[in-house]
């Protein structure tokens, strides 16, 4: 192992690398923002055993019709990527673009997005 030679990281680059993983993480977003950001929502999504089932190309459509990249950030009126209804995980059409504050307005009423009811379901099905 050698170390980083990112100016100024103390940080150990791999065998057969030149900058250690995190310098190479905060260049991949800074290079490609909507690839880094979807990666991690993915990876998000999987860690968390949410079901996800968006591409790329979705991902960007949705991107670039909400604004979402440009407006996303960790404050209370940042974008975040909400489930319409929750059970169904991340698929192209129950995903929406909601601010944090909305989120967690409707995490508290229980409120998990529109109603949408579910076609064929008998009374005592476990979904």
């Amino acid at each position: 192992m050698i170390g980083c030679l990112t100016k100024n990281c103390l940080g150990n680059a791999t065998k057969h690398r030149r900058v250690c993983s995190k310098c190479r993480s905060a260049m991949d977003a800074e290079n490609n923002p909507l690839t880094y950001s979807y990666r991690k929502w993915r990876n998000n999504a999987k860690r968390r055993g949410i079901p996800f089932d968006v591409t790329l190309e979705q991902y960007k459509e949705f991107c670039n019709r909400t604004g979402y990249l440009v407006g996303r950030g960790m404050g209370a009126n940042h974008l975040t990527i909400d489930r319409i209804v929750n059970h169904l995980g991340y698929t192209y059409f129950n995903i929406e673009c909601v601010t944090k504050s909305e989120n967690v307005k409707r995490q508290r009423k229980g409120i998990s997005g529109l109603s949408i009811p579910i076609v064929g379901k008998q009374e005592g099905d476990v979904f």
